[in-house]
């Protein structure tokens, strides 16, 4: 809704036309839009397409403005814009001959996806209206501009940025002037050391060679080095169809020409939307006609996306500032031209450019890298000077923007600017992070708005610090932003009141220009995709959302099953010897799906444990107590009577549930080695496939070694009850058992010790193999001559937990090669019913 709504009396006795503007504004679906509208008001497909054509139209006239209202809240419910006009005033801007009855035939034909009203024009009369639109294009009444702007005063010309720029045109031309001097005597003075000594009188060839052919080689070297800049490729041409006209764009192109003519700046001759990042204004001439070139706009659609119409302006305005008068716009110009000359002479070479094979693709990459080094420094030089200079330019096109929208719609833009380039990495990571298939979405403003609603609370704050620290600037040579931030906060201006809309509301057939946009942004980078293949943002939003939650559901059963005391039994490589990749392949992923499936068993299995464990243990110390002649309490032990009359079948009936929890346990642990096996043969990186394979040898050792020590545990955790029952109760029978176990655990201890020897210590540089990490973790081994059975227990219990340290650090580092390895195949989670699979207890 433009700001006409904002001037409407709320009187009943006042009047309002409503126009429905001719678009659907970004983020509604259109398909609902043109569903509700053809219900709401009864049209057909003619009508329709005049409604929704990019022309306002009148639907009602003079209805009361409470009226008036209502239907406007129920238009923009739906996404479609409504603008509510005074009765008996002028319509809006480009607005047709319009009649109450809404389906009559449309004005003139509908323009075809990517072609502007200057396409339609007959062949031979293309070019004259293209240089009339050029010409007049910018004649729109002022009222058009969303604010009232004959209250701000015109700003004048700031001396120092006309200083600067005169400081910035004489050192392009004096490095221009140096440079075409090189180029000139460079192969002039070697072509006279070489040809000089020949017509002299006497000549020696040993002289001639040192201090004529050596010299003039080393100069037309440097020659080759000052050649360099010559080799910069030009910027990528851009689309004429997204050339903007007075026909199609009225209202956004008054709106620009009213708030130039407030401001003293030049009014621009062309303007272009594009879909890339930022919007750049800028003078174009040619070297000997200067004095003639044209102003230039080049609008970044998905930025304005994103904007409202204040932040707009301020971005605008800044642009145009820097190119207020002609001195000004020559040095910006100038200053362009050589910086994208000497970077493009820092850029390495790429080995997409190769030209040829063989010797003569070696030597450019070779001349092509060594220049590259040698031209960075002069650059960096150079773009000092520039930052010096341009300092004044920058500061005044700030005033100029801060005088229009005022300090805290400014600084706020500075905020918004942060988000929307944050949002756009995460943009460009999404587009083409497939290099061969890109995901190419039809709306680059769109698929940034997705993006931007992702940044949560936290990403926010480490961008705000970043700019209140000073850490965040637009370019080079600006000034950071908390210097701008500070300077918006002197000034303290109040601005103008802008109304608190999206700057999308200024442009018609903004869906539309949206696709050319986003098409034209694909072409720059080489992709010619159909637009018909373009995949819509809602679409792609949605699965934005399944990839999140999968990675989210990978995640967290990776993290839920890795842990330090769970020792996956790694199968033997022989069980899959034979089978092909794609053999491999479909096991993998029925692997994959079955562990995920198993998630909730694994989980449960874990929950269990201790008490599966606890009440096993009790009854077998229980057992071992009358195994040595003796009897207990039933209170000692927290027995019940049944429990303690039945002993021995409530013995049976726990060791049976510990039994049947270790071969759940193992089919899981089984199950997910196989998995791990499985990935670690399917990764496509050669050097992260020999490091899975030796982190699965290792684990293999590692989960024989688990198993055994898990039943030592449970042997360990008598110790405690028999020598205290030893100690307070005089029981010797116990001693001999006591003595068994100890040794039994340290010699358990020395075996596995020697045997993890032979394994490399993946996880820690410091140490040549596994056992010699695990030895820096425990205390001095306890002797069997002189039993102390607590620090037996102490020395087990230590290595025990060194142990499963080390396996879940294997297993991290082996989880991640093997994450990496599903990713590239494409493995991706499928739904599966309960009934597919088989209980993990059967």
């Amino acid at each position: 809704m433009s700001s006409v709504t904002a001037q409407l009396g709320t009187s009943e006795g006042e009047l309002s036309s409503v126009f429905v503007s001719g678009f659907v504004r970004p983020g509604y679906d259109e398909q609902q839009a043109r569903k509700w509208l053809r219900e709401r008001l009864q049209l057909n497909e003619q009508g329709l397409a005049t409604l929704l054509g990019g022309r306002p139209v009148c639907i009602k006239k003079a209805l009361p403005n409470s009226r008036a209202e209502q239907l406007r809240q129920a238009f923009e419910a739906q996404g479609i814009a409504v603008e509510l006009v005074v009765a008996g005033e002028s319509p809006p801007a480009s607005t047709p001959d319009t009649a109450e009855q809404t389906d009559a035939a449309p004005e003139k034909a509908q323009l075809e996806p990517g072609q502007t009203e200057l396409d339609q024009a007959e062949p031979g009369q293309a070019e004259k209206a293209r240089a009339k639109a050029s010409t007049a294009a910018l004649a729109a009444p002022a009222q058009a501009c969303p604010v009232d702007l004959t209250q701000l005063q015109a700003l004048p010309k700031p001396l120092p940025a006309v200083l600067a720029s005169l400081a910035m045109l004489a050192a392009n031309i004096t490095l221009t002037g140096v440079y075409l001097l090189l180029l000139a005597l460079l192969p002039l003075w070697a072509l006279e050391r070489l040809a000089a000594p020949l017509f002299a009188e006497t000549f020696s060839l040993a002289p001639y060679l040192l201090t004529s052919v050596l010299p003039a080689l080393f100069m037309l070297v440097v020659f080759a080095i000052v050649l360099r800049p010559l080799w910069a490729a030009n910027g990528k041409p851009h689309s004429a169809e997204l050339k903007l006209n007075q026909g199609q764009q009225g209202k956004f192109i008054a709106s620009l020409k009213a708030v130039c003519d407030a401001l003293l700046m030049p009014v621009p001759d062309v303007i272009e939307l594009s879909g890339e990042i930022q919007t750049q204004a800028s003078y174009r001439c040619t070297l000997l006609r200067f004095w003639q070139g044209s102003y230039q706009l080049r609008l970044s659609l998905p930025q304005l996306a994103q904007l409202t119409h204040a932040q707009m302006a301020c971005v605008l305005v800044q642009q145009l500032a820097l190119l207020r008068n002609p001195v000004q716009a020559l040095a910006d110009a100038s200053t362009k031209a050589l910086q994208s000359r000497l970077a493009t002479s820092t850029d390495f070479f790429d080995d997409s450019e190769r030209p040829a094979s063989g010797i003569v693709s070696r030597v450019k990459k070779i001349y092509m890298n060594a220049t590259a080094g040698l031209f960075s420094n002069p650059l960096r030089w150079y773009e000092c000077l520039l930052r010096a200079w341009q300092r004044p330019l920058l500061k005044a096109a700030d005033r100029s923007a801060i005088a229009i929208v005022g300090s805290r719609e400014f600084s706020q833009s500075l905020y918004q600017r942060l988000y929307y380039e944050a949002a756009w990495e995460l943009c460009a990571e999404q587009v083409f992070q497939e290099v061969n298939k890109p995901q190419l979405v039809d709306s680059i403003a769109g698929l940034i708005a997705h993006h931007l609603d992702e940044l949560n609370t936290l990403q926010k704050r480490k961008l705000d610090e970043a700019l209140e620290s000073g850490e965040t600037r637009v370019a080079l040579a600006f000034p950071s932003d908390r210097d701008r931030l500070v300077m918006a906060e002197e000034l303290d201006i109040e601005g103008l009141a802008w109304p608190k809309q999206a700057a999308a509301e200024l442009f018609s057939r903004w869906s539309e220009l949206n696709r050319q946009a986003s098409l034209d942004y694909y072409h720059g980078f080489g992709f010619t995709p159909d637009a018909e293949s373009l995949l819509g943002v809602r679409q792609f939003a949605k699965q934005a959302v399944k990839e999140k939650l999968r990675a989210d559901f990978i995640n967290q059963y990776f993290n839920r099953w890795f842990e330090e005391r769970v020792f996956w039994r790694i199968p033997s490589a022989d069980s899959i010897a034979g089978l092909g990749e794609q053999e491999l392949l479909e096991q993998l992923n029925l692997c994959n799906d079955r562990v995920r499936h198993h998630t909730a068993d694994f989980l449960k299995l874990k929950q269990n444990y201790s008490a599966i464990k606890n009440n096993f243990l009790k009854f077998a110390i229980a057992s071992e107590i009358r195994k040595a002649g003796y009897q207990f309490d039933p209170d000692e032990l927290a027995f019940s009577d049944e429990q303690y009359r039945y002993l021995d079948e409530f013995l049976k009936e726990a060791k049976k549930d510990w039994s049947a929890w270790l071969t759940a346990n193992n089919k899981l642990c089984s199950l997910m080695g196989k998995r791990l096996l499985l990935a670690s043969i399917l990764q496509r990186d050669g050097a992260r496939r020999k490091r899975a394979i030796k982190l699965l040898q290792i684990l293999s050792g590692v989960s024989s070694l688990g198993v055994k020590l898990r039943e030592l545990q449970l042997k360990r955790a008598y110790l405690p009850v028999l020598e205290q029952r030893m100690k307070d109760k005089g029981e010797d029978n116990h001693k001999k058992r006591i003595e068994r176990i100890c040794k039994e655990l340290l010699l358990t201890c020395d075996k596995a010790l020697s045997g993890m020897e032979k394994y490399p210590c993946l996880i820690d540089e410091e140490y040549d193999n596994l056992a010699a990490r695990i030895r820096s973790r425990l205390k001095s081994k306890p002797s069997l001559e002189k039993l102390d059975i607590d620090a037996v227990q102490e020395y087990f219990l230590s290595f025990y937990k060194a142990l499963g340290e080390c396996n879940r650090q294997l297993n991290a580092q082996l989880g991640m090669i093997c994450q990496q390895a599903e990713q590239q195949r494409g493995i991706k989670p499928v739904r599966i019913e309960a009934n597919n699979y088989e209980s993990i207890s059967d």
